[in-house]
């Protein structure tokens, strides 16, 4: 693969002669070449940046034997010319996200360019499966990058990682997401309100997307949809699990019944926060009702009384 740059534009080649894949534009910016509008520690010039993707090209021949699958030098060349874009127009610390992870040979691309314009750039990698040990070895070694690489074992669908906090998200489908619907919604919950979200397709596509305030709000509510769905589920388990103690209330041991009434507390906070979605709406006081008769079963004065809070648990 070679890089060629045709004034404003850098382009891959194949051959080193047609212009395949437009990587890069700098037309957008000024008509100096000399200098891009960018401050960095290494104050890139336009041959600093045909350096990057020559670099990127020379040293994908070697690391692309680590993977047993590599991603292809074409995809990975057009996310590297989107995030260069990115980094020309933001002169603060940058956050990168990459979801799907699994191969490593992107993340350690992209760490290594974001470094270069600034040291206190961030990647993370999230992936449901850990690196192979070569790449873990590797990443190890190829030096103070390191620091820059964050990985995180897993499922990119739902990872807890900080709302509206990166700049850049690449949802690399080549990892064969189970659930690839569900990653696109993660990806736009993570992304800052503006931020950038690219694409690549199990067949090597690259496709760029900015995110808007309205695709942000939707994957808020289906978050939440989802967490309700979530606990509701919790609940219903846990009320099964209290009526069977219920059932065998007298022969409870003291131990037994004091994790009864916590168990019947966090029901009670839980049918609090899900009132709305709930269809039994008394269901909170009931199990309220509930906790404060198992308490007095606990301290009862005396076996009349016992049996009376027995009966009343049971019914």
């Amino acid at each position: 693969m070679k890089i060629i740059r045709d004034n404003f534009n850098f382009y891959a080649s194949e051959t080193g002669e047609n212009k395949d894949v437009l990587l890069f534009s700098l037309k957008d910016y000024n008509e100096n070449l000399s200098e891009l509008p960018v401050e960095n520690e290494l104050n890139y010039k336009t041959e600093s940046i045909f350096s990057i993707f020559n670099k990127i090209a020379t040293d994908y021949d070697k690391l692309s034997k680590i993977p047993q699958n590599p991603q292809s030098l074409i995809s990975i060349l057009e996310v590297i010319g989107k995030l260069i874009k990115s980094l020309c127009q933001k002169h603060c610390p940058y956050n990168i996200l990459e979801l799907g992870a699994e191969q490593g040979l992107l993340s350690y691309f992209l760490t290594s360019v974001a470094r270069d314009f600034n040291k206190e750039n961030t990647v993370h990698c999230v992936s449901n499966n850990l690196l192979s040990n070569e790449w873990l070895l590797f990443l190890q070694e190829y030096g103070d990058a390191a620091e820059n690489l964050n990985l995180h074992v897993m499922p990119p669908q739902n990872s807890s990682l900080q709302e509206n906090y990166f700049d850049f998200c690449i949802m690399n489908s080549s990892e064969n997401f189970s659930n690839p619907d569900a990653v696109l919604n993660n990806a736009i919950r993570l992304l800052a309100t503006d931020g950038t979200l690219v694409f690549i397709s199990q067949d090597g596509k690259v496709v760029e997307h900015k995110t808007a305030l309205k695709e942000k709000q939707a994957a808020y509510r289906q978050t939440e949809e989802a967490s309700i769905d979530l606990q509701k589920g919790e609940m219903a388990v846990l009320i099964q699990q209290t009526e069977k103690q219920f059932a065998k209330i007298e022969v409870l041991t003291k131990e037994e019944l004091c994790q009864l009434v916590k168990d019947l507390a966090y029901l009670e906070r839980s049918a609090a926060s899900l009132f709305a979605y709930v269809e039994d709406m008394d269901l909170k006081n009931k199990l309220n009702t509930a906790k404060e008769n198992v308490l007095n079963l606990l301290y009862s004065p005396s076996e009349e009384m016992r049996n009376l809070f027995i009966s009343k648990i049971k019914n």
